[in-house]
């Protein structure tokens, strides 16, 4: 399972906003969150529309960032590939 950290969702809430993507999240809901914290994507599909209109395709992913919260971030393919994964079993 991919996972992103505190780090990372607030480099993609970044970017995401320069870029224009749909999104729910900006950094200062990240600053709430605990340093050091694993927040797994729970779903994620491609998706290519910026703003309404058909834009460069992207990762739209839901990530878990408590037992009854997730929130919803589009990132880069690229970034969405890197990031790193935990074995759940």
């Amino acid at each position: 399972m991919k996972y992103l950290t505190k780090e990372t969702l607030e480099e993609v809430a970044k970017v995401g906003a320069e870029v224009g993507y749909s999104r729910q999240v900006g950094t200062d809901m990240v600053d709430r969150l605990p340093s050091g914290g694993r927040f797994p994507v729970v779903m994620s599909m491609c998706h290519d529309r910026v703003q309404g209109r058909r834009g460069v395709p992207h990762m739209r992913a839901l990530v878990a960032v408590s037992l009854e919260e997730t929130w919803q971030v589009d990132m880069d393919l690229d970034v969405f590939n890197s990031l790193p994964e935990v074995n759940i079993e």
